[in-house]
C-alpha cells in the first residue's frame, strides 16, 4: 500500500488549496482518502480524488498529460532523484518558450507558465510535480499539484 500526502489548486474551478492524504493499493486502487479532513473510501474517495487532484497515476491520465510534455513545444530539463518513496529518479519537463498553444480533445489551451515532473515506481508513471498557468478556451486557469510525501509499504 501507498500513502500519498499531496496538495494542489485550481483543480475543478476552485481557487483553494486542497490537501489530500491517499491510501491506495499498489494496483491503483483508492482504499480511502482524507481530502481537507474529510474522510472518504470507495467511489466517494474516487470522486473526491478527482476533485481535489488529477490522480497521480498519470497511466490513468496518459492521453491528457502525454499529449503536453511528448509535445513539440516542451522538452526534458533535466532528470534527477527526489526523496519521495525512499527516493525516485524523476524527469523535469519544460516549455521550450512561452507562451504556447495546443489543443487536445477540441479545446484549445495557452500556456503561460508549465512545468510537469514526472518519475517510476514499482512500474507505475506517477505524475509527482504540475504547474499550468494559462487559459483554457479563452478563460484564465492556474492549477497547481506536488506529492509531498510518499510511503510504499
Amino acid at each position: 500500500m501507498w500513502v500519498v500526502q499531496a496538495t494542489s489548486t485550481g483543480f475543478a474551478g476552485e481557487s483553494q488549496a486542497g490537501n489530500a492524504t491517499l491510501y491506495v493499493l499498489t494496483n491503483g486502487t483508492i482504499v480511502e482518502a482524507v481530502i481537507n479532513g474529510q474522510t472518504m473510501s470507495g467511489f466517494e474517495a474516487f470522486a473526491g480524488l478527482a476533485y481535489i487532484i488529477p490522480f497521480f497515476l498519470v497511466s490513468s491520465y496518459d492521453t491528457a498529460f502525454a499529449s503536453i510534455y511528448t509535445s513539440q513545444y516542451v522538452s526534458v530539463v533535466n532528470m534527477t532523484t527526489i526523496p519521495l518513496g525512499g527516493g525516485i529518479q524523476v524527469t523535469n519537463y519544460a516549455p521550450k518558450s512561452l507562451p504556447f498553444t495546443y489543443t487536445d480533445c477540441g479545446q484549445s489551451y495557452t500556456l503561460n507558465q508549465f512545468d510537469i515532473q514526472i518519475g517510476m515506481i514499482h512500474g507505475y508513471t506517477l505524475l509527482t510535480y504540475f504547474l499550468y498557468s494559462g487559459t483554457s478556451n479563452g478563460t484564465p486557469n492556474t492549477v497547481s499539484f506536488k506529492i509531498t510525501s510518499l510511503t510504499v509499504g
